[in-house]
């Protein structure tokens, strides 16, 4: 499924990072945050379309925005007939994999691209993760993304953090709702 141009409302936010149960509470740690920073936000938001971790936390944020952002989930097929599948995304994309790997990050990027979605203009939010999360924030860097990890900076976010401090598209971003919705909200500027 190709997402047409008019099926990416911007701003575009990928949501990205933990959803291991072990790792619960560093997304609880932020929850209320992000919900906050997410209020009255009118775009799209990418994440794994599940009800885990940091993807479960995209269908609170698309729950409280009752229809006013789009909610796109990649997901492997495999995982389609799940019980953790979360009904509130706006739509699913399914993908050939097994389980959830890079190629979920690569068709929500291709997809963007041929939608003409610069992805200069597209933001990362990660919390955490592990070696998806790793591999997706390091693939929206290369591509231009700008990326910006919730502190505290744990797994992925640490090791890409200690990788790439100093990358000009990369920051760290403080467990604030405000500084949080500065960061969704700010007009692209690199």
């Amino acid at each position: 499924m190709i997402l047409r141009r008019d099926e990416w409302f911007q701003p575009v936010v990928v949501l990205a990072g933990d959803t291991a149960p072990e790792h619960d509470g560093h997304v609880t740690l932020v929850r209320g945050n992000l919900l906050r920073a997410f209020e009255g936000f009118h775009g799209t938001i990418v994440s794994g379309g599940t009800t885990a971790g940091v993807s479960g936390l995209a269908g609170d944020i698309a729950a409280a925005l009752q229809g006013a952002a789009r909610v796109i989930g990649y997901l492997p097929r495999a995982h389609a007939g799940d019980p953790d599948v979360d009904a509130r995304y706006t739509a699913l994309v399914l993908t050939d994999g097994a389980d959830f790997g890079p190629l979920e990050p690569r068709l929500y990027w291709a997809d963007l691209r041929a939608a003409g979605v610069d992805p200069a203009d597209v933001r990362v939010l990660g919390i955490g993760g592990g070696a998806v999360s790793q591999i997706e924030y390091k693939m929206a860097l290369a591509l231009g993304a700008r990326v910006a990890f919730v502190e505290p900076l744990e797994r992925a976010a640490a090791a890409v953090w200690g990788e790439c401090q100093g990358h000009p598209r990369l920051q760290r971003l403080p467990n604030e709702a405000n500084a949080l919705r500065a960061y969704l909200m700010s007009e692209i500027t690199c």
